[in-house]
């Protein structure tokens, strides 16, 4: 599994080509209003069977301090050497300002509650 950040949206097939010549497989967020970069989520087919995800955004017009682009991806997976072990894995960007620690906070707040509920989901 390999995350990156700030994966530029008009570069992604260029990119992912020689991933996909290899047996990965992907998935794609991109930052929220005019931002052009998202996150990145590669996986390898072989290893990995992608049983639910979410895009997870953290502009929320309901909420003052989460006003800001961000993004995540929280992915579940089964392994395909054993179909009932699961892993949650997740990639973020959070704010950088580090005098703007408690929009982290909340960002954060947002990404645990969507960890926490695909880990705990049960699979149909």
């Amino acid at each position: 599994v390999i995350c990156i950040q700030e994966m530029q949206a008009e570069h992604l097939h260029e990119f992912l080509v020689p991933f996909q010549e290899t047996g990965f497989d992907y998935l794609y967020k991109k930052r929220t209003n005019e931002r052009t970069d998202g996150l990145l989520l590669l996986f390898k087919r072989e290893h990995f069977k992608l049983v639910d995800y979410v895009n997870v955004e953290y502009h929320q017009t309901t909420e003052d301090i989460l006003n800001r682009d961000n993004v995540g991806i929280v992915a579940k997976f089964s392994l395909k050497e054993s179909p009932d072990t699961h892993i949650v894995i997740s990639t973020t960007h959070l704010l950088y300002n580090p005098k703007r620690n408690d929009v982290r906070l909340a960002q954060m707040q947002v990404l645990l509650a969507e960890l926490e509920r695909i880990a705990f989901i049960e699979n149909t």
